[in-house]
């Protein structure tokens, strides 16, 4: 409510002047004016992480982190994950991302952005040192890899999965390659249909020169794929 808010504000100006960390997941938060406040707040001014996670923020998301962000030029660590955001908060996110230039790890999962979103986000916030980001469960499609690999060039752990297909699009996109690198990827996780990148992954390898990780979080239940994979 809004009055926990205010009082909530008061209690960590008072009692935690140097806060580090502000966690306020799964409380209902909405970018009301009191919210506005408290991370406004004195307390507020040098976070090096902040927790959003499940709050509906939705399309006001990037004027909230606009106002909210401006002097937070120490913040490390965003996670946004189930906000219910989609391409209408991505210009005013793109926004706030430019105001956090110390920004290295970005959590978007959970959300609704598919390809569009994230090219809007990350074609005018370019130049963000993001170097982790998570995109788990989101619309994305095979398109969200080449605007990642030319928008991040810092990035060296990424988390997503590619929406379910039909079986024939796993064979289409050994014919594809990717028209940027990612250079400096070193961690790449995979969701529940990792076979779906195959092309990208074995096929051109050159797309992930500096590769040491993969986390498949669900292998093929097909044998023969599981084979294959173990081959290359």
């Amino acid at each position: 409510t809004h009055d926990a808010l205010s009082a909530f504000t008061s209690l960590i100006n008072t009692n935690q002047p140097n806060l580090d960390h502000l966690l306020i997941a799964q409380t209902r938060l909405r970018p009301t004016i009191p919210a506005r406040r408290l991370l406004q707040s004195p307390a507020g001014q040098a976070l090096l992480s902040l927790d959003l996670s499940g709050n509906h923020l939705a399309a006001s998301a990037g004027e909230f982190l606009q106002q909210t962000l401006s002097a937070r030029h120490a913040l490390g660590t965003l996670r946004l994950s189930e906000c219910d955001l989609s391409h209408h908060a991505m210009a005013g996110m793109a926004m706030a991302l430019r105001q956090a230039p110390e920004l290295r790890r970005l959590d978007l999962g959970n959300n609704q952005l598919d390809d569009e979103a994230l090219h809007d986000l990350f074609e005018l916030s370019a130049g963000c040192p993001i170097e982790e980001l998570d995109l788990m469960e989101n619309a994305t499609s095979v398109t969200s890899l080449d605007t990642l690999a030319r928008s991040l060039s810092d990035l060296r752990k990424l988390s997503l999965n590619l929406p379910r297909r039909q079986h024939h699009v796993a064979v289409e996109l050994e014919d594809e390659a990717l028209s940027y690198g990612f250079d400096a990827l070193e961690h790449l996780i995979l969701g529940d249909n990792a076979f779906e990148l195959w092309g990208f992954l074995f096929e051109d390898r050159d797309a992930f020169p500096s590769l040491e990780h993969l986390t498949i979080e669900t292998l093929p239940r097909q044998e023969e794929q599981l084979e294959r994979w173990v081959e290359d």
